[in-house]
């Protein structure tokens, strides 16, 4: 096993569990367990991270255009998720929205409560569980959501 400082400059840190690789080596100088990749031993894997490097660039470009025209109605990207998994029936608690979009079940309360005060969410108790809170859109939620914003 290789010391860390020996490294070359084409080892890629990766903070995600790859253990499926065999290229992969144990970081004992980590708190939490890390891996690096040797990229010249796995050419297709280095093709695959670049890959995914341009595609969260381009998704990063789409999302900061998207925020631009948004801005126009007083939302943001993370805003217009949540009416498009709402609208399309993808979830409709506040948990399952969090998951489909990938926030933080804390980060949702704020982002819906921004909604909500637009009039354009409403929270209302499921009838058969009064414990769970549904989300749904208002006719100007469903109204902005249609007009492509």
């Amino acid at each position: 096993m290789e010391d860390l400082e020996s490294l070359s400059d084409q080892d890629l840190k990766l903070h995600y569990d790859l253990a499926h690789l065999n290229s992969f080596r144990p970081n004992p100088n980590a708190m939490e367990y890390e891996y690096f990749v040797n990229f010249e031993s796995n050419p297709l894997l280095q093709f695959y991270l670049n890959a995914a490097c341009v595609a969260n660039k381009l998704v990063d470009v789409v999302k900061q255009e998207l925020n631009e025209e948004l801005k126009r109605n007083n939302i943001r990207y993370q805003h217009w998720q949540i009416l498009k998994v709402i609208y399309f029936d993808e979830a409709s608690t506040p948990a399952a929205i969090a998951e489909r979009i990938s926030v933080n079940r804390s980060s949702i309360t704020r982002l819906l409560d921004h909604l909500e005060v637009r009039s354009l969410i409403k929270r209302e108790r499921d009838r058969k569980d009064r414990r769970v809170l549904n989300l749904i859109l208002t006719k100007e939620g469903k109204e902005l959501f249609k007009s492509g914003l």
